[in-house]
C-alpha cells in the first residue's frame, strides 16, 4: 500500500540529517562522541535540553548566574544533568 502523504519520505530524511547536524553542534561544546550522545540522549527533547544545559555552562557568565539559569529550568534539564552525570561516574 502506497503512502497515504507523498511527502513522508522526504520528512523522515531532513529529520535525520537535522538530528545528524544537531548532535555534531552538542559534540563541539562537550567532550562526548556524535555516537555517546546518540546514545544517552536519543530523544530530539533531551537534545534540546542537553544543548540548553551545555549552553548555559559555557557561556561566559559568572557562576552564580550560570546556577541561576539553571535553577529556572530545573525541571526541563534536571533529568539531561543526571543522565550526564552518570555517564561520567
Amino acid at each position: 500500500m502506497p503512502n497515504s502523504n507523498p511527502y513522508e519520505e522526504a520528512a523522515r530524511i531532513a529529520a535525520e540529517l537535522t538530528d545528524e547536524k544537531y548532535i555534531k553542534e552538542i559534540s563541539s561544546l562537550c567532550r562526548f562522541k556524535d555516537e555517546e550522545i546518540s546514545h544517552l540522549f536519543p530523544e530530539r527533547s533531551d537534545k534540546d535540553s542537553l544543548l540548553k544545559l551545555l549552553t548555559i555552562v559555557n557561556s561566559a557568565t559568572e557562576e552564580n548566574k550560570k546556577v541561576i539559569e539553571f535553577k529556572k529550568n530545573i525541571e526541563k534539564l534536571g533529568s539531561v544533568a543526571v543522565r550526564l552525570i552518570k555517564s561520567l561516574v
